[in-house]
């Protein structure tokens, strides 16, 4: 938000510092109590009473949460963003792209591309995400049909001034064969109207056609005022209809300004897993795909995430974030539901007399706790 003072140049400083604060994005940084706000208003108002003027002084210094919760932002995943920001660029002025994020369970990947999601979304693009599931592998095209409807209830959601536009440029690429879609895309009549029945094929012909009206149908979602972000998540459980697609999407040649993510669990796949060779077929036909490894958080940002949550410095902090590295492997979903059982076994705790988390580091080396985060979960 702009600052207050860009209405009213009346506004002290320190004042409008209080106010940014409580509107700051990330949770972790904005007041953490009434308490803790209260006293620096009666600061404030102290200050004018007795001088006529506020003059600078550190805000939240008696402002602490006594709730284990953990930091809403991303630790130590700065490069991967850094290039994951520069292949949107890269699709948004007219390319088509894929960008595989690979990493264990927990890792990270989702986290990584939600960060994303906000900036796509600030510079006007489309977004929309689907998750595939273990048991769903029979249902061709689950998680890609999700995120569709959802991206329909969306455009139908909007002003009709502003869909209008959208829904014409469907019509015209659908070509009058949308009925072959509103069977996986129900809501889609909603927003073209009634379709013209299509003639019957043989069940080759019948799967080519339908590959090609769902490829023309999601590039009419693409733009260069809105680049279409499609990401997929857990991709080694994709059914082979889906990989189909992405290989028919990658060929198809209105598919600019589009950017495809596929997440997966890289522990998961073989190098003769259809995924792998799907996309192995695709980079060697020439198109743009690039893939980001992710890896265990290094203990500089473990420390720095244990620190925010417990509300310290990092040099106290580094004890125990030396232990739960080690418990974890450095994985920050595992990192915390470790953190959640020590607190959950009083084993790290807030002092209300002290204002402060506690914990006994001696008791946390001691304890039986498995060395496995599996057995953990």
């Amino acid at each position: 938000p702009d600052p207050p003072s860009k209405y009213n140049s009346g506004i002290p400083d320190m004042f409008e510092k209080i106010i940014l604060k409580l509107l700051n994005k990330n949770a972790e940084d904005r007041y953490q109590s009434s308490a803790g706000l209260l006293v620096d208003l009666e600061q404030c108002r102290n200050q004018y009473r007795d001088q006529k003027m506020i003059t600078s002084f550190p805000l939240a210094k008696n402002d602490l949460n006594n709730q284990f919760s953990f930091p809403q932002k991303v630790y130590g995943r700065e490069a991967e963003i850094k290039k994951l920001q520069s292949i949107f660029k890269y699709v948004a002025s007219g390319h088509f792209g894929i960008l595989m994020v690979a990493g264990y369970s927990g890792i990270g990947k989702t986290t990584l591309i939600n960060e994303v999601h906000k900036s796509i979304l600030s510079k006007g693009g489309y977004f929309m995400s689907g998750k595939y599931d273990q048991l769903e592998r029979n249902n061709p095209y689950h998680a890609l049909t999700s995120g569709l409807n959802d991206l329909i209830k969306f455009i139908l959601s909007e002003p009709s001034a502003d869909s209008s536009g959208q829904v014409k440029k469907i019509i015209s690429r659908l070509d009058g064969q949308g009925k072959l879609l509103l069977d996986v895309l129900p809501k889609l009549e909603l927003l073209i109207g009634p379709q013209p029945d299509v003639p019957h094929l043989p069940i080759a012909e019948s799967q080519n056609r339908f590959l090609d009206v769902l490829c023309r149908f999601i590039g009419a979602f693409a733009s260069k005022q809105k680049p279409l972000t499609i990401f997929l998540d857990d991709l080694q459980w994709a059914d082979l209809s889906t990989l189909k697609l992405l290989e028919r999407l990658s060929a198809y040649k209105n598919n600019k300004n589009i950017l495809f993510i596929g997440a997966y669990r890289d522990n998961e796949v073989s190098s003769t897993d259809p995924l792998l060779v799907t996309l192995s077929d695709i980079k060697d036909s020439g198109i743009y795909l690039r893939q980001i490894n992710v890896k265990p958080l290094a203990e500089e940002s473990i420390n720095q995430l244990i620190a925010d949550t417990l509300k310290t410095d990092p040099i106290t902090s580094s004890e125990l974030s030396n232990i739960v590295s080690k418990q974890t492997g450095s994985n920050p979903f595992f990192l915390k539901l470790f953190l959640s059982s020590l607190f959950d076994d009083g084993l790290l705790w807030f002092d209300s007399v002290e204002s402060k988390w506690k914990w006994d580091i001696e008791k946390i080396k001691a304890a039986e706790i498995t060395s496995n985060v599996i057995d953990l979960m």
